[in-house]
């Protein structure tokens, strides 16, 4: 699994959905988050290998109009995953 952090080159309503329509349509993508601070969007991307990935990045992402930077973290365990959350 890896965590992507995608920055776009411009901050406008366009560039949001020019990068946010396709991204629902990449089966590889299980989450993806709009968030503030360095960068505009965190994804959860859900990979084989090194291989399948690099086809990820370099047929699907790269093709995606707009992004100005991509940041990889590679995910090596799972401390604590959880689904539900009793909020009052």
């Amino acid at each position: 699994m890896a965590m992507d952090s995608v920055s776009l080159a411009i901050h406008e309503m366009d560039s949001l959905d020019r990068f946010e329509k396709p991204v629902n349509e990449i089966d590889e993508v299980l989450e993806c988050y709009h968030i503030a601070g360095d960068e505009d969007f965190i994804m959860k991307v859900v990979i084989k290998d090194i291989n399948e990935y690099r086809d990820f990045v370099v047929n699907k992402i790269t093709n995606i109009a707009g992004i100005n930077r991509i940041k990889t973290t590679f995910v090596l365990s799972t401390i604590k995953y959880k689904i539900n959350m009793d909020i009052e």
